[in-house]
């Protein structure tokens, strides 16, 4: 190997180093406490979140030729989401959210006349901060991705990193409720959790992305023909990590879940399936075959991956089938699982849709603030949901509407949009790439009928894997 393979192939400087390590620990820390959705947790997250910004403007006036354009980049992309903890400290001023001491004990009561103002209807003023911080911090943590590495094997390490630290989770979840179900421990209460998320729904989101992640660093690493090369080799481990994750999530996720990873599945599966076809082009671009001189025992070499591969997609495309077939035959199963099992029936969703919808219509720009679904959504409650207080609106797109209106759902998508616009007009298309990508769009359709941004977990993983794949395509191959 070349002097210069040496160092292209390590990293560039000790912020890279710490890129990883910060960004580890803000998608391990919260995935291995249940979800990340306890205070402690959260409070933890935000700190984590404020040394990425640290590391970047560091390694900015270290290794950038120019201060001036790197930093106002960062600065407009954070501008949205600081612009947005700005409202929620307005909205303080004019509280909508009141209680007073009754006859009959502590009253509340809210004016839900319609306001064009930022309003508060939380009865708690940090947590709408806590909630804002969270979603800053996720992307100060994925930006740090964009604006202190142009190295794919950056990027490649903290994709596989990440994915193999989700199996272990969920390794680690398994084990648990296996020594629970023994009795060995204590008896673990028959609840939705899954491995060490307390909620199957937000685990199956979560290894959605990560077994999307896994299957593309498959497709970006080198094919090996032999079967001890196989075993070692970085594109097997890859594949083990996304099967693992891909299994898990169709086996606790909901009908949409599970629809959407087998699709990611099928796609991955496919692209591997086609980057080794038996042609002479493709033959020509697989390392591992340049030093045989025969063209036909190069082509004879890859009939089997091949063959593995194309039975691989073609189980994944039937499996997508009967997902989009099961939800056709009956389109409840795109809200609800069919049991309720998913603490939530077809019938109470679809109200809870509705009366989300009444809310939203009275605050249409700004909401009632961050963190207030649960205590404003109780005044347009209606009886056919009960009386007990809904947490979320059962849709993410549906929670930032009530939540902070049109303008705060702008300022949250500014960013994503913008450097999505970035990576489409750079008509630059790698296929590992377009597998992340087909994985990000996954889980932006799915936020339109689930929630999956309410676990910080899931919502860090996504933004890590969005910022991944924007810088994936401009990176250089070492």
């Amino acid at each position: 190997m070349l002097d210069e393979d040496v160092v292209i192939r390590d990293f560039r400087n000790s912020n890279e180093r710490f890129l990883i390590l910060n960004v580890l620990l803000m998608i391990g820390l919260p995935a291995l406490f249940f979800g990340g959705n306890s205070p402690f947790v959260i409070g933890l997250f935000c700190a984590l979140g404020i040394l990425a910004p640290i590391n970047t403007f560091n390694y900015i006036y270290s290794w950038s030729p120019s201060l001036a354009a790197p930093i106002s980049k960062y600065a407009m992309a954070i501008l949205p989401f600081v612009a947005g903890i700005a409202i929620t400290c307005l909205s303080w001023a004019n509280p909508i959210f009141h209680s007073y001491e009754g006859a009959s004990g502590l009253l509340f009561i809210m004016d839900t006349a319609p306001k064009s103002s930022p309003v508060m209807a939380s009865d708690n003023l940090l947590s709408p901060l806590l909630d804002d911080f969270t979603v800053l911090a996720a992307v100060m943590c994925a930006l740090s991705i964009y604006f202190i590495t142009n190295s794919r094997f950056v990027i490649r390490k903290v994709l596989c990193f990440s994915s193999y630290m989700a199996v272990a989770f969920l390794v680690l979840g398994l084990a648990i409720g296996f020594v629970c179900s023994l009795g060995v421990v204590g008896e673990r209460e028959p609840t939705s959790a899954f491995a060490t998320f307390t909620d199957a729904s937000d685990w199956a989101s979560y290894a959605t992305i990560w077994a999307g992640a896994a299957f593309a660093m498959a497709v970006y690493s080198e094919q090996r023909f032999r079967l001890l090369p196989i075993a070692y080799s970085a594109r097997f481990h890859s594949l083990l990590a996304a099967f693992l994750l891909w299994g898990s999530a169709l086996y606790s996720g909901k009908p949409l879940q599970c629809l959407i990873s087998s699709a990611i599945g099928f796609f991955a599966l496919a692209v591997l399936a086609v980057d080794i076809v038996p042609l002479k082009f493709n033959a020509s671009r697989h390392e591992a075959l340049r030093y045989i001189s025969s063209h036909s025992r190069r082509l004879k070499k890859m009939v089997l991956p091949f063959a593995v591969y194309a039975i691989l997609s073609v189980c994944a495309f039937i499996l997508t089938l009967f997902y989009a077939q099961k939800i056709l035959a009956d389109t409840r199963l795109v809200y609800a699982a069919p049991d309720g099992s998913g603490s939530i029936t077809y019938a109470e969703k679809m109200a809870l849709f509705d009366d989300a919808k009444k809310m939203i219509g009275d605050h249409k720009l700004f909401g009632c603030g961050s963190s207030s679904f649960a205590a404003a959504f109780s005044f347009y409650q209606g009886s056919d949901i009960g009386s007990a207080a809904w947490p979320n609106a059962g849709s993410d797109l549906l929670q930032k509407l009530a939540e902070n209106g049109v303008v705060g759902l702008i300022l949250s998508s500014i960013t994503f949009v913008g450097f999505l616009l970035v990576w489409i007009f750079r008509f630059s298309y790698s296929a590992s790439g377009l597998v992340m990508m087909s994985t990000i769009a996954g889980i932006l359709i799915l936020a339109v009928f689930e929630t999956p941004f309410e676990s910080p977990a899931v919502l860090v993983s996504f933004w890590v894997l969005a910022m991944s794949a924007f810088r994936w395509d401009s990176s250089r191959i070492g």
